[in-house]
């Protein structure tokens, strides 16, 4: 993403940041999610819209959505799955940057958005950002990565899917990535808070709904085959 010059009107309506947020029986933890979203903006100057996809939640998902301001909700008659909801909100996003973000997250401070788009600004190869996490007692999480080696794909074929889960996420199993604490280039960073340029995700044609688990690191090899990188901030800014 490059510096573009904008009128004024074009300043006033523009839309920097879509926040993509896919729930389902999230009752317990959208609205924090969604009150972090807007506080983090509202200390920004970028425009912004925040897209809820719902997958049918059988609890008050929905009606706790409903009654939060400015929250464009795509309700789902059946749970599509993950990728197939966030592609829907990618085809209504409006942002230059789309930020994909779990419900059980929350955004900490307003240096995230400004971080992120900085960085876009300032490289025009950059496709995805990652941020770094931390739980709730503080500690930073893994949150970049690097691509498994050959027979980790052998383990995936032969184990159970909630084996391979555990195993991709496992430091053990990964090496870790940016450990000197800088912005760094990492192979993939987790879905579950990743900013994508709206025109890179399409490009790439978003999330592949065949997969169940690591749709991630997925997108991130098919954005880095596009030879732009993927890039993790220093800033802790998500309570995952």
């Amino acid at each position: 993403m490059r510096p573009i010059e904008h009128t004024r009107w074009q300043l006033v309506n523009r839309i920097d940041f879509s926040v993509i947020i896919v729930t389902y029986n999230s009752e317990r933890c959208i609205k924090k999610c969604i009150d972090s979203v807007q506080s983090a903006l509202a200390d920004c100057e970028y425009g912004y819209e925040i897209i809820v996809v719902d997958n049918n939640s059988q609890d008050a998902t929905v009606e706790i959505v409903k009654g939060l301001p400015k929250i464009k909700l795509i309700e789902n008659k059946k749970n599509v799955g993950f990728s197939t909801a966030n592609n829907q909100a990618v085809e209504r996003a409006r942002g230059e940057i789309l930020f994909f973000l779990n419900p059980d997250a929350r955004v900490l401070s307003p240096e995230v958005f400004r971080a992120v788009h900085k960085v876009f600004n300032d490289n025009a190869h950059v496709g995805c950002v990652g941020v770094r996490m931390v739980d709730e007692s503080g500690e930073t999480v893994l949150s970049g990565f690097s691509f498994e080696a050959w027979w980790m794909a052998v383990v995936r074929l032969l184990t159970m899917d909630i084996v391979n889960l555990r195993i991709i996420r496992d430091k053990k199993y990964i090496k870790r990535m940016n450990t000197c604490g800088l912005p760094a280039s990492v192979d993939w960073v987790p879905g579950g808070a990743i900013f994508i340029l709206r025109d890179v995700c399409k490009a790439v044609e978003g999330y592949d709904n065949s997969f169940l688990y690591n749709e991630d690191v997925d997108l991130c090899k098919r954005i880095k085959e596009k030879d732009l990188d993927c890039i993790q901030t220093l800033c802790n800014s998500i309570v995952d």
